[in-house]
């Protein structure tokens, strides 16, 4: 796959991205957050970037919403402008969202730099020859009264201790993970520290590389996780791992080999020596990381489904073979429940919900959906497998988010109105592409609360949308054709898609009104819903609630968070603190088995309806 670089300026945030991808879509995978109240649609004009050079063409939303003066400018819409070569962004002030407007402490968080890893440089003085004298206690004399406790050398650092003492004038310089001592060098010089963030995804990996003294990042990589030619989403995974006698160490070296590659480019691209990453913090849910660690996931293939570890797991990259320096540790973050996993607890240490006086709710839509709910007086969490319909699966047009991918749908003065992926023509609906066109044809009427699309020839008081045509079927259904309508092969939402779409969203919706009863609330009394993932960034807050994936709430009190499991493994590789909180909350927050319960059937069937609309 070609990749590009953008820089995003004055955020001084570097990485490397698919070509293809729009500018909006790189800047949330580096944690910045560019205007787009129409959810990248388009439409609103809001998300002004300017981008001198390496982006495709304008589109006709670009000529709609852009001034001439402004595209003589460079001016572009980032939710519009797709990366063709190498180039940087800069996102003027009035495009960014700040913290404040979203009405959280900030999805970075708010903690003190202090990572786990340190360089102290000490000055070591002869000793007379009547002194009891050991040079490594000499070293940890020092370290002592520079705040550190008992420490550990390494083998590889005791080794190359007494002759750094004896030629290093300057002193030495000692590099610390935790009480262990990873390396001693030469002093008088300052030490490069970095570290990686790193999140498994199913359907993705994203690195991000920082200066562990700084905080500052040098570089991001995201690319397809590369174990789905293996299986698409963590049930075919485990399925693979069960029935193939080497298909564990497959999936393990698959995402290793990834993973290395991927810090080969990232180093190369900030010009760093990889011998100088001292530490990795590794997120994911709790299948991909045991597939990381090469531990069989097997025991959460059947009931009663539990999970090898909770984690956190630290241990030597070398014991995996990760390219990092030869004594640099990793850490997976820890774990809440069998399919709540680490990237769940990174998303709540970024976030506040344990200091909340109000509840607040969590929800990480997937092809497994993970949902938290809590105030300071409890969390509780809970998984829903709502299935492969977010990325194309068991869909007659469906796709993942790729060139050529319908990824928005908007019914405009009753002209259907679609936009691709690549701004090129259509060859078939991905997962938010999908949400669109089932909530535009919700609200015309055109697909009833449950879930039958009806045919207008039968119902006068509706019409169908220019651009969209019914195709009645001989069993008596109708499909609706939204694109490419004069050939013989159009592309098709179909009747069996929204029953796909209803028992996903299903699958969400019971999950979240089922931790509700067990929290004894109502929706109304919800202060926030936060969400999360690469997916959720491309769903719309009134098109989720208009079709029931959420539940019936104000659109404002909804927010999307970004990749917050990758920003808070950041936070977990940079502030002591951060980690000290998300082991903290794997111990806290609760754990609610739904499906067992004799209520969730009736609940999950409800659930599948479409909420009705007001006219």
């Amino acid at each position: 796959m070609a990749t590009c670089s953008i820089t995003f300026q004055p955020a001084k945030k570097h990485g490397v991205f698919p070509r293809g991808i729009s500018f909006r879509d790189a800047a949330l995978e580096v944690g910045i957050l560019i205007e787009s109240p129409c959810g990248g649609l388009g439409s609103c004009g809001k998300c002004k970037v300017i981008i001198p050079e390496g982006a495709g063409g304008l589109t006709a939303s670009e000529y709609e919403q852009l001034t001439q003066n402004e595209r003589n400018k460079n001016v572009r819409l980032a939710c519009q402008a797709t990366v063709r070569e190498d180039a940087t962004c800069i996102i003027p002030q009035e495009s960014q969202v700040l913290p404040e407007q979203i009405s959280i402490e900030g999805i970075q968080g708010h903690f003190p730099l202090q990572p786990d890893v340190q360089a102290v440089t000490l000055s070591l003085s002869k000793p007379a020859l009547s002194d009891k004298y050991f040079l490594h206690e000499a070293v940890q004399e020092q370290l002592t009264q520079s705040g550190h406790q008992k420490v550990t050398p390494s083998l590889e650092a005791l080794s190359r201790l007494q002759e750094l003492a004896e030629r290093s004038p300057d002193g030495i310089s000692v590099i610390l993970y935790q009480d262990e001592i990873l390396e001693i060098t030469s002093g008088g010089i300052e030490q490069s520290l970095y570290g990686v963030a790193i999140d498994i995804g199913t359907t993705t990996v994203v690195l991000k590389m920082l200066d562990l003294r700084t905080g500052e990042v040098l570089g991001v990589q995201s690319a397809e996780n590369q174990q789905k030619r293996f299986g698409a989403d963590v049930i075919s995974r485990l399925e693979f791992v069960g029935s193939q006698s080497d298909g564990l160490q497959y999936l393990h070296y698959e995402i290793l080999e990834q993973l290395n590659v991927s810090l080969e480019t990232l180093s190369n691209e900030a010009n760093i020596n990889q011998e100088q990453i001292y530490a990795a913090v590794i997120t994911g849910n709790t299948v991909m990381q045991h597939l990381f660690l090469g531990i069989n996931p097997k025991t959460l293939a059947s009931a009663p489904y539990y999970p090898v570890f909770q984690g956190p797991v630290v241990a030597r990259s070398s014991d995996l073979g990760l390219n990092l320096h030869s004594n640099a540790y990793f850490y997976t973050s820890p774990n809440l429940a069998s399919f709540v996993g680490g990237d769940i607890t990174s998303v709540l240490t970024v976030l506040d919900l344990e200091k909340s006086e109000q509840p607040q709710l969590v929800v990480d839509i997937g092809t497994n959906g993970e949902i938290v709910l809590g105030n300071k007086e409890r969390l509780i969490c809970a998984s829903s497998p709502a299935g492969p319909a977010w990325e194309g699966a068991n869909i007659k047009w469906g796709m993942r988010a790729t060139r050529g991918a319908i990824e928005r749908a908007k019914i405009k003065d009753n002209q259907l109105v679609l936009r691709t992926i690549g701004n090129v023509e259509p060859v078939g609906i991905c997962g938010s592409g999908l949400i669109d066109l089932v909530a535009e044809f919700r609200r015309t009427g055109l697909i009833d609360e449950s879930g039958r699309i009806l045919n207008p020839n039968e119902h006068h008081d509706l019409s169908v949308p220019k651009g969209a045509k019914i195709l009645p079927r001989e069993n008596g259904t109708v499909d609706i054709a939204i694109a490419n309508l004069h050939i013989e092969n159009p592309i098709l939402l179909t009747q069996k898609d929204i029953r796909e779409v209803q028992l996903a969203k299903g699958a969400i919706t019971s999950g979240i009104q089922m931790l509700l009863q067990e929290f004894g609330i109502g929706v109304s009394e919800l202060s926030a819903i936060f969400i999360a993932g690469g997916f959720g960034n491309h769903v719309k807050g009134n098109d989720a609630v208009d079709i029931g994936l959420l539940p019936g709430i104000d659109p404002e009190k909804i927010h999307f968070i970004g990749n917050a499991a990758l920003t808070g493994a950041e936070a977990i590789l940079l502030s002591k603190e951060a980690r000290i909180k998300a082991e903290q909350l794997s111990r806290m927050v609760e754990y609610v088995e739904i499906s067992g319960r004799p209520e969730f059937q009736q609940i999950f069937v409800d659930s599948m309806t479409f909420p009705s609309l007001d006219k």
